[in-house]
């Protein structure tokens, strides 16, 4: 797989996001300790009861009292990665491929095994009672390439008993998420196959038939033409409960890395209209943190961890604007060996309290109270609707449109996050020519500081 570099320098500019003041995460009772001393892998919650439902590597806990005590519901000897939860039927799918279904609140489990030996990478319940298990694994070639494969998405309609595959062979590959919206329609995402051939699939008749969405194309600011871009690692897939589209991957725009979080309808992803972007930090470059994980609760709540090298950067953030900006509620990031492991999972009992564990870790951690987030932060550049870079694309000048005092200073950076040039702008009026030193083609983001503040333009060099 190719690596990706994510520029600390996206996570440095001033940000759409700021601390939540009454919102805090608080924590329940320790689940138990293992002797690996890894954690909590998965979370679930059954809307009739309130009961918890925690996969760790070891089987599976339950609390019955908000998380102040826990049980140990099924012993395994296997991580439990995927929890789902469907009319008091509780089901689970341990990494060795093997299915658990409970009909008794987790008193006792009945175990199947499941056609294929492929990692499970999802679960996913469906509104008629159906199960889908997807699966993938990472394959290593020429002992260094990491290769996406995986034998697609298999189905039960009789809690785990008997299993049918359903995905033809162009879906037989690493599945890394799946969803369902209130028409009945399930949305799976693959990651790629060979280079930048990442999709998003959707199946209208139960996951009988499926067809790939249309290639994702974004809008270009300048042109104003849609751009298609390709995807490599989807990181999040997530429907709304007003059946609107979430996906957050890595991939490219012709051979420029990009990281996105966006949105869209089914109709209009169908129809190939320009998806819309979803960040907590403002961009230029379509280059910036995405999200690993999504949840929009009851009351419309946007809820994300985001994908980050920085443990002041991840954290969970939310939002009650539909994503127009975000607050950040500080969770304590566990350390994994190679860094911040982020990968959590969200829940909400039928009070409204919002759950949420981050893998690595004991605790379970939750809030019920969650401030409306302003439309405009009290920080947000107020510069940015003052300054107009044009032409763009551009050759070899451009000229800065603004008012009042004149910008300090330009910098260029390039695709990856880095520095490549600082041009003079002292003095220089409003429209005219500035001369650009030699760029190559591509896309690069203009830092222009002006009154104290960053203004940040993306510019495309043709």
């Amino acid at each position: 797989m190719k690596k990706l570099i994510v520029s600390l320098c996206f996570l440095l500019l001033t940000s759409t996001f700021s601390f939540s003041q009454s919102a805090t995460w608080q924590q329940t009772a320790t689940t138990p300790t293992f002797p690996n001393s890894l954690g909590n892998l998965c979370l679930a919650i059954d809307e009739a009861t309130d009961a918890i439902y925690v996969g760790t590597y070891t089987g599976v806990y339950k609390s019955s009292d908000q998380g102040a005590t826990w049980e140990r519901s099924l012993i395994i000897s296997a991580p439990v990665f995927h929890i789902s939860i469907h009319n008091q039927h509780i089901y689970a799918v341990s990494s060795l491929s093997d299915f658990y279904h409970s009909a008794n609140a987790g008193a006792s489990w009945t175990k199947s095994g499941m056609p294929s030996s492929t990692q499970p990478t999802a679960l996913l319940t469906l509104h008629n009672g159906n199960i889908l298990v997807a699966t993938g694994e990472v394959v290593t070639y020429n002992d260094t390439e990491e290769l996406y494969r995986g034998t697609g998405i298999m189905r039960s309609a009789d809690h785990g008993a008997t299993w049918q595959i359903l995905t033809p062979e162009s879906m037989n590959r690493y599945i890394s998420h799946m969803a369902t919206d209130s028409q009945g329609r399930i949305y799976a995402s693959t990651h790629e196959y060979n280079g930048k051939d990442g999709n998003l699939y959707f199946s209208q008749n139960n996951g009988d038939q499926w067809q790939a969405l249309p290639a994702i194309s974004l809008q270009d600011e300048a042109s104003n033409n849609p751009l298609q871009v390709h995807i490599s690692y989807i990181t999040n897939l997530f429907v709304s409960n007003t059946d609107v589209l979430h996906v957050s991957f890595r991939g490219y725009y012709q051979n420029l890395p990009i990281s996105v979080n966006l949105t869209n309808t089914f109709s209009n992803a169908l129809a190939s209209t320009p998806w819309q972007h979803v960040s907590v930090t403002p961009f230029t470059v379509w280059q910036y943190p995405v999200f690993r994980n999504m949840f929009i609760d009851r009351n419309g709540r946007m809820f994300a961890n985001r994908e980050s090298g920085s443990p002041n950067s991840g954290s969970i953030f939310y939002s009650t604007n539909n994503g127009v900006n975000f607050l950040r509620v500080p969770l304590t990031t566990v350390q994994s060996e190679t860094g911040p492991f982020e990968a959590v999972c969200f829940a909400q009992t039928s009070s409204g309290r919002v759950y949420v564990i981050q893998r690595l870790d004991h605790r379970v951690y939750f809030a019920d109270t969650f401030p409306n987030v302003p439309t405009r932060l009290p920080h947000q550049n107020e510069t940015q609707a003052v300054i107009q870079v044009y032409p763009n694309p551009a050759t070899d000048a451009i000229a800065l449109n603004y008012r009042g005092k004149a910008p300090e200073k330009l910098t260029v950076i390039d695709a990856t996050g880095k520095m490549v040039a600082h041009v003079q702008v002292n003095n220089i009026e409003s429209g005219s020519p500035l001369q650009l030193p030699a760029l190559k083609t591509g896309m690069y983001m203009l830092l222009i500081e002006k009154d104290a503040t960053i203004h940040k333009e993306k510019l495309i060099i043709r």
